[in-house]
């Protein structure tokens, strides 16, 4: 057969395609993990009692939540012994002619190339046919992650994991904590920025915005909300193209933080780095826009 249903998941010989029921209808019908939730519900409901279909759901959610922690602790066990391969891609970084000029031209000066630990791999290593240049994610000393952008990208994306089961963590939370190691004349100690990208954020970490990174428009996650408790005023500043998530991220942060947080979304005309870098925008233009972020009530 080319299809096959067994303890509640499929596989499809033909594609390779495989998974529970919820991936299922998510590849079927088009739909994110909600809303194919939400489609099986719909269908449920004219088969059985709303109650318990709600119970039902409810336990997919949280089986769901368990796999996800615990393929996510077994990433991070993994990653705690890398820390070597960080060194070694940073002496590649110094060791292939040119390299660090993709972080020069990215806009990335050599104080924040040596403090966020950037290296190069020749060759990245879910992608081998291509270099990668590498961004490694520390929080309180320890290696959550490791991100690879494509010197070539080759029509399915330019990021690529360390290796699969990696998933999305925030960049730069050092600027979480009570006290920073470096002084961020531009903002109130209780005012931070959340943006999207890593080199972004170090754009405005290095001219003096206290900034914190998400992996894409999509990269952010409700449980980090807490850890904003500390400040007074956050700034969400996704690309021109990721309004609705901005918002979104907002929101979360606002209603989950468990402090008097006021959220600003803020709408530049360019992305972060381009707005500097391509469209001569400085720090006055810049700090004007978040003046006129829009706040959330």
């Amino acid at each position: 057969p080319s299809f096959g249903v067994s303890a509640g998941r499929y596989k499809c010989f033909g594609c390779g395609a495989a998974g529970d029921v919820i991936e299922f209808v998510k590849e079927i019908e088009k739909l994110d993990f909600l809303g194919a939730c939400q489609h099986l519900v719909g269908g449920m409901l004219h088969l059985g009692n709303k109650e318990e279909v709600q119970v039902r759901l409810s336990e997919i959610r949280q089986e769901r939540q368990r796999k996800e922690q615990a393929a996510q602790q077994v990433a991070l066990n993994r990653l705690a012994g890398m820390v070597d391969r960080v060194k070694w891609y940073q002496r590649q970084l110094e060791a292939e002619e040119g390299a660090r000029e993709y972080w020069h031209g990215a806009g990335i000066a050599d104080e924040s190339i040596v403090r966020f630990r950037l290296g190069y791999a020749p060759k990245c290593p879910l992608d081998p046919l291509t270099p990668s240049y590498v961004i490694p994610y520390f929080d309180a000393g320890a290696l959550t992650n490791l991100r690879h952008i494509l010197a070539r990208p080759n029509g399915h994306g330019k990021y690529r994991p360390e290796f699969p089961g990696l998933t999305n963590q925030l960049f730069n939370t050092d600027v979480l904590a009570e006290i920073d190691e470096v002084d961020f004349g531009l903002l109130d100690p209780d005012e931070i920025i959340i943006a999207e990208g890593e080199k972004k954020t170090m754009v405005l970490d290095q001219m003096g915005f206290r900034c914190v990174g998400l992996a894409g428009k999509n990269g952010w996650r409700s449980e980090w909300a807490g850890r904003f408790g500390r400040f007074k005023l956050a700034y969400v500043l996704l690309d021109p193209d990721a309004t609705e998530q901005a918002w979104g991220v907002g929101r979360d942060l606002r209603l989950r933080s468990g402090s008097g947080l006021t959220v600003k979304v803020v709408e530049l005309p360019h992305k972060v780095d381009d707005f500097f870098l391509r469209y001569g925008g400085d720090v006055g233009d810049f700090t004007n826009h978040l003046g006129w972020g829009r706040v959330i009530r």
